[in-house]
């Protein structure tokens, strides 16, 4: 069980659900803070943005003011290049913030290499934010068709987990939060495309 983060305090959101008339400036600072948190839980694993139903119950709000709330939100960021978003992880929704804008991201060609192949096999799958790929058929597409070592492999799955990008389970490889967050639906498509071609 990984550890979240605190998000938001009853004592800043009040006992009653946040209501525009009774003035939204001070949950919607915290709301901005919580879809921004980071944290790592007791295994390492990154954590970006809030859970819906954490939301839910620190604003003591019902699924109708939440979403009011995010609206209000939407209109202040939206002018700058900010959008709020939704992701599954451990089929849990989350909430976090996005840049509209495409921004590069810190990763070698190799971890890229991974992550591009990890996309190719697992897009087009039903719930794809829940496949796992077994570690072994990675190996078989990348070591074994000489694209990287062994070493390699192992050593860009340590980075690419730390930083967000994968989350290891026993049962294989799956997309991070990062992946979710950064890469949206339409641009992993096209880099599975592009996996395929190169590598499949």
């Amino acid at each position: 069980m990984t550890e979240e983060p605190e998000v938001l305090s009853d004592d800043a959101c009040g006992e009653d659900p946040p209501a525009e008339e009774s003035g939204t400036q001070g949950p919607l600072a915290e709301l901005f803070i919580a879809l921004t948190a980071r944290s790592r839980g007791e295994q390492g694993k990154l954590s970006i943005g809030v859970e819906r139903q954490r939301l839910l119950d620190a604003l003591h709000a019902t699924p109708d003011e939440l979403t009011h709330l995010l609206g209000s939100l939407r209109e202040k960021i939206g002018p700058l290049g900010l959008e709020v978003i939704e992701y599954y992880i451990e089929r849990e929704l989350w909430l976090a913030l996005r840049s509209v804008h495409a921004c590069p991201n810190e990763l070698g060609v190799d971890a890229q290499a991974i992550l591009g192949v990890l996309m190719g096999m697992i897009e087009g799958e039903e719930s794809p934010e829940t496949i796992r790929i077994p570690v072994a058929d990675l190996r078989d597409r990348l070591v074994r068709g000489r694209y990287l070592s062994e070493y390699q492999l192992d050593s860009n799955l340590k980075v690419l987990e730390s930083l967000g990008f994968v989350r290891r389970s026993r049962s294989g490889v799956g997309y991070g939060p990062r992946t979710l967050i950064e890469y949206t639906q339409e641009r992993r498509e096209n880099i599975r495309d592009q996996a395929r071609e190169l590598v499949f």
